[in-house]
């Protein structure tokens, strides 16, 4: 009878095949991520600007945008 599985040899080149892998694709994610912030900030500044520009046409005056204690974030 044959046993079946993997010998410690084997299964640790496995886990240094996969942490080669996840050490390649750290900093790509990190780039990843930092894009994704990029487009949401400029996503949630359109859609603040479109906000401003039905309330100056409900109001009939004009209505500026600007940051909150010099945080756009908090805008």
């Amino acid at each position: 009878m044959q046993q079946k599985g993997l010998t410690l040899i084997e299964l640790l080149a496995g886990l240094v095949v996969i942490g080669i892998v996840v050490a390649m694709a750290t900093p790509a994610f990190g780039a990843l991520m930092a894009s994704q912030r990029r487009q949401d900030t400029a996503q949630q500044l359109a859609s603040s600007l479109r906000l401003a520009r039905v309330e100056a046409i409900q109001r009939g005056q004009p209505v500026i945008v600007q940051a909150a204690n010099d945080n756009w974030s908090e805008g």
